[in-house]
């Protein structure tokens, strides 16, 4: 009862009628679940960070997605805003973010690019990093640099990046013609 996230369910409970109901001084919830009546314990804030983490990371399957989470949490636990707590649970999980299947949403638009007339006239220059493995030789990032006419790729390992590397090798591509303009 000391949990402020759950007075208003406390006191629905008290009434007749609705889907809480307190029983040896435990709060529960009712809900139907694939047409079978399934009783819940609804959970204090202090204990769904652990649920959460139980119901995402399950051994052997991965991390579950938002909807698999959330059923699994279901079957046993209720709280109010479960589904907003599993949808953040579920987007700071890097893991999950990594292997999660791409959807239209994810999609960017289409946009106007620009069309140079010449070779080395508009770069497209970015970093690449830090890579999640290094490479043998113990690189952890990469510099792409893309000629946008002639789509040439160049690209330069470095450990670590320093202000002067990115600078001497930003020298070094545009040393065959400077660029009239660079997208990034």
């Amino acid at each position: 009862m000391s949990d402020p996230t759950l007075w208003d369910t406390w006191e629905m409970a008290r009434t007749e009628g609705n889907a809480y109901a307190i029983k040896d001084g435990v709060l529960t919830h009712t809900e139907y679940i694939c047409g079978e009546k399934v009783k819940q314990v609804v959970l204090p804030k202090c204990k769904r960070a652990e649920v959460l983490l139980v119901a995402h990371e399950i051994p052997l399957a991965g991390h579950l997605g938002e909807q698999k989470t959330k059923q699994r949490i279901k079957y046993s636990f209720f709280w109010p805003e479960i589904k907003k707590d599993v949808k953040e649970f579920c987007q700071s999980c890097r893991q999950y973010q990594v292997r999660r299947a791409i959807t239209y949403r994810d999609r960017i638009p289409i946009q106007h690019s620009v069309r140079p007339e010449n070779p080395f006239e508009v770069w497209s220059v970015d970093s690449i990093g830090p890579l999640e493995r290094p490479s043998r030789r113990g690189h952890k990032s990469i510099i792409c640099a893309v000629d946008v006419y002639v789509l040439g790729r160049s690209h330069s390992n470095k450990k670590y990046y320093c202000e002067n590397h990115l600078r001497r090798t930003l020298e070094d591509f545009y040393s065959y013609r400077f660029p009239r303009g660079h997208l990034h």
